[in-house]
């Protein structure tokens, strides 16, 4: 029998690489097993991409309309599957689509070649990385936020192409490339970044992801030129004042990455700590700006933490729109620990903080599910239960915080 640290020192074999996803789907599962036979359906999903089903219009017009300023086939495609589904298992159609997306980064670290990624123990690590860093509550298992993790595949995918793939592995990254293109802006934010390295290296797969990313860029200003996108609230207007702004960038590139929400509220001991980490943390990014390598990767979590928060309604940003940054950072604390070139205090530095990173979010990750899951919220089987019984015509989705309405109006049950 082959030793421990002999299968995680070398490349995992394809039965390995399956069970490494069936583990990765376990671990999302168990973060809130009710799902599985309490689905529901999350704010938009229900209110918008399933209402405009209900609608009426073929597949093909429901898979075409633009939503909330926006274009997202994913969403589109969620709404319709839930909307063909027997209405008590509705959310199913919803997160099936959900969970399949949020498997694909697993996926692209699982079976990808990277020397990253190279062996079953830096696959096992890299998947931590994905589990726990950035792992907002709001982001899991719905179908209306699945832009969130396929920026999180094309970063991964800019990680991958650093050395040049199998042509079936390649265009395999090309059509998430492409499928990210048409449902998620943040995704669309990293084309300049394939530019860039395809005009230096002249990779064709490179161009490949650099030309279909264009063409989601072109898609979505499209709609926000044209305005029928449906769009709800105001972007590019400040909601709070400009040194809170800055902060909230600062946080997202310096504090977020490692330590989440683990300094909010626990004293000033912690605060201290968590101060020191992130100067610590500073101080690696800037080493890194400035003698490489890993120079573009850097850049890149900056920029789209930085675009993402400049387009989020108000300007005000949110956990949601750290995680792409949060995830490259993590990724690049763990490239840096295992560098045999780097010096060995930078390594040192490197390997602690990304220890402490995914000790503290795993501390946190269960939680914070929990703000966006009360098990005194009502369910979507009462809620049909209730439309059926003729008690009432709405129809509710989660979350059911005070002063929030995500619901719809169905005819009278037969």
């Amino acid at each position: 029998m082959r030793k421990t640290s002999d299968i995680l020192e070398n490349p995992p074999s394809i039965p390995v690489r399956v069970l490494l996803l069936l583990l990765a789907a376990l671990c999302l599962a168990g973060r809130d097993p009710a799902l599985l036979t309490a689905p529901r359906f999350w704010a938009e999903e229900m209110t918008v991409y399933f209402a405009a089903t209900l609608e009426g219009g073929g597949a093909l017009d429901v898979l075409t309309q633009a939503h909330l300023g926006y274009y997202s086939f994913i969403a589109n495609l969620a709404g319709w599957l839930a909307a063909q589904l027997p209405l008590e298992r509705a959310p199913y159609g919803t997160l099936a689509v959900a969970g399949v997306i949020q498997l694909v980064p697993f996926a692209i670290v699982i079976f990808g070649r990277s020397p990253l990624f190279a062996t079953t123990g830096r696959k096992l690590l890299a998947g931590a990385v994905l589990l726990v860093f950035g792992a907002a509550g709001e982001l899991f298992l719905n179908a209306v936020n699945s832009q969130a993790h396929l920026a999180v595949s094309v970063a991964l995918i800019y990680l991958e192409l650093t050395r040049t793939p199998a042509p079936g592995w390649r265009a395999a990254l090309t059509g998430i490339a492409a499928l990210a293109a048409v449902s998620s802006p943040q995704a669309c934010f990293m084309t300049p970044a394939f530019w860039l390295r395809w005009w230096r290296r002249r990779e064709r797969a490179d161009l490949w992801v650099a030309t279909v990313l264009t063409g989601g860029c072109l898609l979505q200003a499209a709609v926000v030129l044209t305005g029928g996108a449906g769009q709800r609230g105001t972007r590019f207007t400040f909601s709070e004042d400009v040194g809170e702004w800055l902060q909230g960038i600062i946080e997202a590139v310096m504090r977020y990455p490692v330590f989440g929400r683990f300094s909010d509220n626990h004293g000033w001991m912690v605060l201290l700590i968590v101060v020191a980490g992130s100067l610590a943390f500073a101080a690696f990014q800037i080493r890194v700006l400035r003698q490489g390598p890993r120079r573009d990767w850097l850049l890149l979590a900056w920029g789209v933490s930085l675009l993402s928060i400049l387009t989020s309604l108000g300007m005000s940003g949110g956990d949601r729109y750290m995680m792409v940054g949060t995830i490259l950072l993590g990724l690049l604390l763990m490239a840096a620990a295992f560098d045999p070139d780097e010096p060995p205090v930078w390594r040192r530095l490197a390997g602690g903080l990304l220890a402490a990173g995914l000790l503290l979010q795993a501390v946190d990750w269960q939680p914070r599910v929990a703000g966006f899951n009360d098990p005194d919220w009502s369910t979507w089987a009462a809620e049909v239960r209730d439309w059926r019984s003729g008690a009432t015509d709405r129809v509710r989705a989660h979350p059911q915080w005070p002063g929030v309405d995500w619901s719809i109006t169905l005819p009278p049950a037969e």
